[in-house]
C-alpha cells in the first residue's frame, strides 16, 4: 500500500562446488531504494544466501519486481514477479450518461486532490446505447465473487448478449468465443450449487432459498435457448422444489417462482390463475412483470395484457423517463429478493419488449436505465444482469440506422477530438488525461450535424489520498491482532509470527447476504486452513479445518475466501447483535505497513455498510 516501508527478500542459491561472489540488482520501477540497487555478496558452496532491500511505494499501480543475480564465473539467473501497489485512498467511480441530437452540454466535475496516476476520466460515444450494455457485461464478468447469485448473474447475460452480438454491432465473434467457456463453466458451478432439495441458496451449504432458486431456472432456461446444453433433470428438481413450496412463498416471490418454473418447461398454469385473481393488486411492479412474462410464456396473452394494463396504468413518468419505482422499506422481502427501482423496471421493460414490441413507453424505461447507470454497472450484479437482459431484448427489436454520424468532442472551449461513427465503427472512446482538466468544473460539449441521435457515457474514476481512515458506516466494525496462544493483544509482531486476526461485527438490524471482508497489509498473509501444508497449524491454534466440519453453522458463515489481499466471510443470514470473526495469519516480511479497513456491508442494499479504522503495522526483523 502507499506509504508502506518493506523489506524486500530474495534467496541466493549457490548449487556449484565452489565460492562465488555474486552481484544481485533490483529493479522495480515505482519503487524507490533505499541504499544500492545492486549488491555485491559472497555465497559459498552450496550456501543459501539472504539479501534484502529496503522499499518505499512511488506508484498506485501493479508494477514489475526483477532481481537478477550474476556470479563471477558468468553464471547468471532472474526472477521477475509482479507485484500490485494499492493506493492508501478512496475510489469513487460514477457515470454520466444520455443521448442528444445537435448538442448538448456537460459539465465534468474534477475534485482538487485526486491521484492523477490513479485516476481516470473516459468518454464514450456511440451510434447505439449497445456499448453501455457490453460495459455492464465486462463488470459482470470480472466481479470478484462466486456466489449462486452472481454466478448466474455473469452467465445469462453473456450467454444472451454473445448471441445478440452480430446483431447489436457488439464484440462479434471474438465475444462469442471469450464468453463461451465462462458460461460452460458456470453451468458446471450452478450444477454443483444444486442442494439435495433441488433448490439453490446463496452458496453451496446453506439452505435452500425461494428467489434464489426462481433467478437459477430463469437463468439456466435462457442460457438453453440460447443453445447451451442444460441437464434438463436440474431444472426438473428445481421446479419441484418451488412447486412444493408455492404455498409458503409470499405471493409476490410467487409470481417470480412461477416464471422460473414456466421458462424451465414445468409451468403450472392452475397456480398462475390462482394468484391471478386473488392478488394481482398486491403484487409489486416487478411480480406483476413476472406473472405478465408467465401467462405470455404458456400461451395466455389475453390475461398477459391484462397485467400490463395494470403496469402502465402505475408508470411514473419523470420527462423523457419511464420507471417503477420499488420500495426498499419491506424489510424481508425486499432484502431477500434483491429488489430495487433498477432490477424492476429492467424486468418490466423485458415484459413490454417480449409481449408488445416495440413501443413510446419501452423506449421511456430503455432511457431511464441507461441514464441510470452507476459507474460500469447497474449498482448490485443483480440488478446489473436484469438490465443487461432487458436492455439486449429492447436494442434487438431496434431498427439500426445505416447513415454515418460524425462528431466534435470540445473541453473546455477547445475542439479535443472529431470522428465519424458509421457501420463497422459505431463507438468512439477517448480518454481524457486528468493533467488537460482543471479542480472544479470543467465543460464537454458534445456536437454532431447527423440526424441520429447519439449516445455518451462520460465515467470518471477518481482516486483521493486520505492517509487515515476513521470507522465509519451504520455497522460497527472493530479489528484486532491477537496472540493465537494467549489471546492477548499483541504489542509488536516479528516475522516468520502466528497472528490472530480478530473482527468483532455489530448489526443494528437483521441483514440478509452480508459479507465481513478484511483488508491485509503488505507484511500478513492469511492461512487457508483447508490447506494440508497450514491445517497443523490450525488445529494447534484451535482452529477446525474443513475436513472435520460439515455444517456451516457451527462457523457462524456460509463461506470464505482467502487471497492474497485479503480474508472474506459470506453470511446468509446475519441477526441483529455482535458477531465475532477470526483467522491466521503469519507475518512474512519486515516493515511499516498500513492495513486498510475492514468492511461489513449487505451485497444487495447498499444503505447496511459499515467500516473499521484503518491501522499501522509494524513487523520487525528477527
Amino acid at each position: 500500500t502507499t506509504g508502506d516501508q518493506a523489506q524486500l527478500t530474495t534467496m541466493v542459491h549457490n548449487y556449484g562446488s565452489t565460492d562465488q561472489k555474486v552481484q544481485i540488482t533490483l529493479n522495480a520501477p515505482g519503487l524507490k531504494i533505499k541504499g544500492e540497487a545492486a549488491q555485491s555478496v559472497m555465497v559459498m558452496a552450496g550456501e543459501v544466501l539472504a539479501v534484502g532491500w529496503s522499499v518505499v511505494p512511488e506508484v498506485t499501480t501493479e508494477t514489475k519486481v526483477t532481481i537478477t543475480a550474476i556470479a563471477e564465473n558468468s553464471v547468471n539467473d532472474t526472477i521477475s514477479l509482479p507485484l500490485p501497489i494499492q493506493p492508501l485512498a478512496v475510489k469513487d467511480v460514477q457515470s454520466l450518461s444520455g443521448k442528444f441530437n445537435g448538442a448538448v452540454t456537460l459539465t465534468l466535475p474534477v475534485l482538487p486532490d485526486i491521484m492523477p496516476e490513479a485516476s481516470a476520466v473516459t468518454l464514450k460515444l456511440s451510434r447505439t446505447p449497445a456499448s453501455t450494455v457490453l460495459d455492464g457485461l465486462e463488470y459482470l464478468t470480472g466481479y470478484p465473487y462466486g456466489c449462486v447469485e452472481q454466478t448466474m448473474s455473469c452467465a445469462m447475460p453473456n450467454a444472451v448478449l454473445g448471441r445478440a452480438s452480430t446483431q447489436l454491432g457488439v464484440g462479434g465473434e471474438e465475444l462469442k468465443d471469450r464468453v463461451k467457456p465462462l458460461i460452460e463453466a458456470s453451468i458446471q458451478k450452478l450444477y454443483g450449487f444444486q442442494h439435495h432439495d433441488g433448490g439453490w441458496g446463496w452458496w453451496y451449504d446453506d439452505f435452500s432459498n425461494d428467489y434464489q432458486t426462481a433467478w437459477v431456472l430463469h437463468g439456466l432456461s435462457i442460457i438453453r435457448d440460447e443453445g447451451y446444453f442444460i441437464d434438463p433433470q436440474v431444472l426438473e428438481k428445481g421446479s419441484k422444489y418451488l412447486n412444493n413450496n408455492l404455498d409458503e412463498m409470499d405471493a409476490r416471490t410467487r409470481a417470480y417462482a412461477l416464471y422460473g418454473m414456466a421458462l424451465a418447461g414445468h409451468g403450472n398454469l392452475d397456480s398462475i390463475y390462482t394468484l391471478m385473481d386473488a392478488s394481482l393488486n398486491e403484487l409489486d411492479p416487478f411480480s406483476q412483470a413476472a406473472l405478465a412474462l408467465t401467462l405470455h410464456q404458456l400461451g395466455d396473452d389475453q390475461r398477459a395484457i391484462i397485467v400490463l394494463d395494470l403496469l402502465e396504468k402505475n408508470v411514473v413518468h419523470k420527462g423523457d423517463l419511464a420507471y417503477w419505482p420499488q420500495s426498499s422499506s419491506d424489510g424481508e422481502y425486499h432484502r431477500k429478493t434483491m429488489s430495487s427501482t433498477i432490477r424492476t423496471t429492467a424486468m418490466v421493460l423485458s415484459a413490454f419488449v417480449e409481449i408488445r414490441g416495440a413501443s413510446s413507453l419501452g423506449d421511456a424505461a430503455a432511457t431511464y436505465l441507461i441514464k441510470n447507470r452507476t459507474g460500469y454497472g447497474w449498482g448490485t450484479t443483480n440488478e446489473t444482469s436484469f438490465t443487461i437482459l432487458a436492455l439486449t431484448d429492447y436494442l434487438s427489436g431496434q431498427q439500426e440506422q445505416s447513415s454515418s454520424s460524425d462528431f466534435t468532442f470540445d473541453l473546455n472551449g477547445k475542439t479535443y477530438s472529431t470522428g465519424t461513427l458509421e457501420t463497422g465503427n459505431l463507438f468512439a472512446n477517448i480518454d481524457i488525461p486528468i493533467e488537460q482538466l482543471h479542480p472544479g468544473a470543467n465543460t464537454i460539449k458534445l456536437s454532431t450535424s447527423g440526424t441520429a441521435p447519439l449516445y455518451y457515457d462520460v465515467i470518471t474514476s477518481y482516486t483521493t489520498p486520505k492517509k487515515v481512515m476513521d470507522a465509519a458506516g451504520k455497522i460497527v466494525v472493530t479489528r484486532r491482532y491477537l496472540d493465537p496462544k494467549t489471546n492477548q493483544l499483541l504489542e509488536s509482531i516479528t516475522e516468520g509470527q502466528l497472528v490472530k486476526v480478530e473482527l468483532a461485527v455489530k448489526m443494528m438490524e437483521n441483514a440478509s447476504f452480508v459479507i465481513v471482508e478484511d483488508h491485509l497489509p503488505g507484511g500478513l498473509e492469511a492461512l487457508n486452513e483447508s490447506l494440508n501444508s497450514t491445517t497443523q497449524d490450525a488445529v494447534n491454534y484451535g482452529f477446525d479445518y474443513y475436513e472435520e466440519r460439515f455444517f456451516w453453522q457451527d462457523y457462524g458463515y456460509n463461506y470464505k475466501e482467502i487471497r492474497g489481499d485479503r480474508v472474506s466471510f459470506f453470511i446468509t443470514e446475519f441477526k441483529q447483535g455482535l458477531k465475532t470473526f477470526k483467522y491466521l495469519a503469519r507475518a512474512t516480511m519486515s516493515g511499516t505497513f498500513t492495513a486498510l479497513p475492514a468492511e461489513a456491508y449487505a451485497m444487495y442494499d447498499e444503505q447496511i455498510w459499515g467500516r473499521s479504522s484503518s491501522a499501522s503495522t509494524i513487523i520487525l526483523s528477527r
